[in-house]
């Protein structure tokens, strides 16, 4: 997997401390695990050579460290063979105190546990540089009664505590979050996760119903710019039961384009990691890295609209443009939207757009502006011209083409009012 990304312009993954994969606790019922307080060393190498691993094809990794099925019996259920879990055999050699998953937020013997994992997680691994993020629970409200623990604020304080402790131990001082599941509905929900000064970033997932993927990442911005924290997907793609192979690639490549466009902290994370692995679906991912290249929009004052996409003056609206930018750099995508419900098989059964335009405004009178259109899949350059804005304005003729086309406009200087030649591939393919 990580050869494929860093061939592909993919820098960043998650990665679960999960009991199946690199936790360091659990109960007999998986080999290598022998309750609290004894350490799964096998999976520490293996985490040891993931990151080590990560860190040189130029990977981030997002480390989750617990994941909801722990402490659940109703939601993919873990619960009962849980180290915490007193009911089930062995209880008393693996060190168990809980009769309830959601007294783990309260109780001073799991909380010392807890304590002391976390401790040897940042010993171990708080000095790698391309872990991005620590998330505390994946999915944490399908905890099982979590929702007591949030009323009464339990939940909320041991958040506090796990935070505070964490960072008292962390050389990387590394970005905390923790993640609600479903759609931006839920992090609104459990607002007061991410109103505690210790988390930094919101994370959730990004799953919707038969909303098209780039209104539901629109609706996702709007809802959860009251939070004031920077926002990441870490699971999205379809409903929570995948769909079609076609509505899935339409979801990964609108989520991928959208994001930038919706002030996203990244590109989001598809839950279906094999359909992008074994249906080779990275291309999706080198045209927008390719794209990105040099793209810093921190700081800058950036404005972001949506403009329609234009002919004779008459709007189509069968297509759309997402664009991001201020008067020295301006980024636009342009896409047709059936294409963003429903992936076509082929690219080419699709018909051509011509003789449309945008006219993003904010610009530089008197100033000439680079415009460049790139392919969204393999980031070739499409076609190159200079033009000067009127009253502000920039009217873009698009290029030919068939269901998306991302463009870069840079100011290169003030002139004496003469409009560069265009330059490019002939024909505007």
């Amino acid at each position: 997997y990580f050869s494929a990304m860093s061939k592909n312009g993919i820098n960043a993954v998650e990665v679960w401390m999960a009991a199946w994969s690199f936790a360091l606790e659990w109960t007999s019922s998986r080999t290598d695990y022998y309750g609290l307080g004894r350490y799964n060393l096998f999976n520490a190498w293996r985490l040891d050579h993931v990151l080590d691993d990560a860190l040189a094809k130029g990977i981030y990794v997002h480390l989750v460290l617990d994941n909801h099925g722990k402490l659940s019996s109703h939601c993919d259920p873990e619960w009962d063979n849980s180290p915490y879990n007193k009911k089930i055999p062995f209880a008393a050699a693996d060190g168990a105190m809980l009769d309830r998953p959601v007294d783990f937020f309260g109780d001073a013997e799991a909380e010392r546990h807890y304590r002391n994992r976390n401790r040897y997680i940042a010993g171990r691994w708080g000095a790698y540089t391309n872990i991005f993020g620590v998330e505390f629970w994946s999915e944490i409200d399908l905890i099982t009664n979590l929702e007591e623990a949030y009323r009464n604020e339990k939940v909320i304080e041991w958040h506090r505590m796990a935070a505070d402790h964490f960072a008292s131990l962390d050389q990387g001082k590394h970005l905390l979050t923790t993640h609600t599941c479903g759609d931006y509905n839920n992090p609104i929900k459990f607002r007061k996760f991410y109103e505690l000064p210790q988390l930094s970033y919101v994370v959730g997932d990004a799953y919707r119903d038969n909303t098209p993927f780039v209104e539901h990442m629109l609706r996702h911005t709007e809802k959860l710019k009251e939070l004031k924290k920077p926002l990441l997907i870490t699971e999205y793609g379809g409903s929570p039961q995948a769909g079609t192979y076609n509505r899935l690639e339409a979801d990964l490549h609108a989520g991928i384009w959208s994001s930038f466009f919706c002030e996203q902290a990244g590109t989001p994370f598809l839950w279906w990691h094999d359909f992008i692995h074994d249906k080779d679906k990275y291309p999706h991912f080198k045209g927008f890295s390719m794209f990105m290249k040099g793209v810093d929009p921190r700081n800058k004052g950036f404005a972001y609209v949506k403009l329609p996409v234009s002919r004779d003056g008459v709007e189509n609206s069968a297509y759309s443009c997402l664009a991001a930018g201020n008067r020295s750099e301006y980024y636009a995508w342009v896409f047709k939207k059936a294409p963003m419900e429903n992936y076509p098989d082929s690219i080419q059964s699709l018909e051509q757009l011509r003789d449309h335009m945008i006219v993003p405004e904010g610009f530089t009178d008197g100033s000439r502006y680079a415009v460049s259109f790139q392919d969204t899949l393999t980031g070739d350059n499409i076609w190159n011209e200079t033009l000067q804005p009127e009253g502000g304005k920039l009217k873009i003729r698009l290029p030919p083409f068939r269901m998306d086309m991302a463009i870069k406009i840079l100011v290169e200087a003030r002139d004496n009012g003469q409009t560069g030649e265009n330059e490019g591939k002939d024909g505007r393919q």
